[in-house]
């Protein structure tokens, strides 16, 4: 249901932060929510709210989130997010918020679960305004 609201409703800032707020609560810590997100079309719809709504910080940091948990001790649901584009979608919220601490913290830890860390700083690495990695 929370799949097919967040398709159905693809320029609604709250219908999708709430979207992605729910995967990442059903994803945490329990592989067998993570493997059926997936297969339901979850990490396409995290993504998709992620890229209509990229001037939401909401939306960024709980998709950043959201993807966080997918991935989490999973190798597959990570190749699965890199290949619907989760990394990207990260990175341009990353690069489009570059001041939100939120925004920030979030994206750059899902990039680190997504083995994609050292990217962060060749996308952030001479931007103006983006907050130190420390956060």
């Amino acid at each position: 249901a929370v799949v097919v609201g967040m398709g159905a409703h693809t320029l609604i800032v709250e219908v999708q932060r709430s979207g992605c707020a729910a995967l990442g609560n059903l994803a945490a810590s329990n592989a067998e929510n993570q493997a059926a997100i997936v297969q339901a079309g979850g990490v396409q719809a995290v993504v998709a709210g992620m890229v209509s709504c990229r001037s939401s910080k909401g939306v960024q940091k709980k998709g950043s989130w959201a993807l966080r948990k997918i991935a989490s001790g999973n190798d597959a649901n990570r190749t699965a997010i890199a290949a619907a584009g989760g990394v990207e979608a990260v990175h341009s919220g990353l690069r489009a918020h570059p001041s939100d601490r939120g925004v920030q913290k979030e994206g750059r830890a899902a990039l680190d679960v997504l083995g994609e860390a050292d990217a962060t700083l060749e996308v952030l690495g001479e931007q103006a305004g983006a907050m130190p990695l420390e956060v």
